[in-house]
């Protein structure tokens, strides 16, 4: 009976063993397959990744090739690049040796113009008109510097002689804008990537009127929250034919026709009075003096510079006051 006992606890415990192999087989099993689950899962993940980054790469790409076709139509031609016309006025800037490095004024109105997340208006305001054009290309140059978006209709060699509209400037601010495009900077985030298959050479090429360019511009900045446009005065006057209401008519389609929030910097004088009163009493405007970021230490340098020029005159010998009209007439 003893010996029959014996044997039965012995094949329970035979058993048990067995049942606690088998368990832990199983277990192992079960870790097992998770393990190669889990590293399935990662190859196909990574390979996910790979795919979408080979085909965003592959977008970008066909993008870029995109764009440079739409910079090859002919009517860009006559129109200055954002780089020639930044360097004739900074050519004319040192021309005039003003070299010394732009002091802005009213910096918290600068940067409240700057910062608003609506379109708004910087108007510039002064007595001269060099110091506003010398802001303005100063202004093109900081605000590139910070790494913003931005595009402008600056002068260019010999624009006199073009017949400007309108339309050129819009046109203009188009051909920055997908050149804007071509740039990897990382300040335009996605920007670059965003697709322009909506954008065709036939749209260009049938775009006739303002409101067909401001849809074409509308699509180039489609992927920017917000896009500084800096507008030169004389550029202005010349295609509105001088007409201050027809160069307010194309600021107001800038300010109010894009989706893009837009900082527009432009000559107040440029444009109607009561335009301008108007925006800024609905806080869409700020004002900017511009005579006021001239240094004295510039201010005595052309004033040394007027006073060696007069030395350096020959006057004739006739009477006082015509002496004078010939000095001014050379200094001239």
């Amino acid at each position: 009976m003893s010996s029959q006992m014996t044997t039965m606890q012995s094949t329970q415990m035979s058993l048990e063993a067995l049942v606690e192999r088998k368990v832990s087989e199983q277990m192992s099993l079960e870790a097992l397959v998770e393990r190669k689950v889990s590293e399935q899962m990662a190859l196909l993940t990574t390979f996910s990744t790979e795919i979408r980054l080979d085909l965003s790469q592959q977008a970008q790409t066909i993008n870029q090739i995109h764009v440079n076709q739409l910079l090859t139509v002919p009517f860009w031609q006559h129109l200055p690049s954002s780089g020639e016309s930044l360097e004739y006025c900074e050519s004319l800037r040192r021309h005039r040796l003003n070299l010394s490095a732009i002091v802005l004024p009213q910096e918290a109105e600068l940067q409240m113009w700057a910062q608003q997340p609506s379109s708004n208006l910087l108007a510039m305001t002064g007595h001269s008109q060099v110091l506003q054009k010398d802001f303005m290309s100063g202004m093109a140059l900081h605000i590139r510097g910070q790494n913003l978006p931005i595009v402008w209709a600056l002068r260019f060699a010999n624009h006199w002689d073009l017949d400007i509209t309108s339309i050129d400037i819009l046109r203009m601010l188009v051909i920055q804008a997908l050149q804007l495009r071509s740039s990897s900077d990382a300040h335009l985030d996605g920007f670059g990537r965003t697709n322009l298959n909506h954008i065709t050479l036939s749209h260009l090429k049938e775009a006739a009127s303002l409101d067909d360019w401001l849809k074409i511009l509308e699509q180039s900045l489609k992927g920017l929250s917000r896009i500084f446009i800096l507008i030169d005065g004389d550029l202005l006057s010349q295609a509105a034919s001088n007409d201050r209401h027809e160069a307010t008519i194309l600021i107001e389609l800038l300010r109010t026709k894009l989706a893009t929030a837009v900082k527009i910097l432009v000559p107040a004088s440029k444009l109607d009075t009561d335009y301008v009163d108007s925006l800024r009493l609905q806080g869409d405007c700020i004002g900017v003096v511009t005579d006021v970021h001239s240094s004295r230490g510039r201010q005595t340098e052309s004033s040394n510079r007027t006073k060696r020029r007069l030395r350096n005159v020959k006057r004739r010998p006739t009477s006082n006051w015509m002496t004078s009209y010939v000095a001014k007439r050379r200094r001239l």
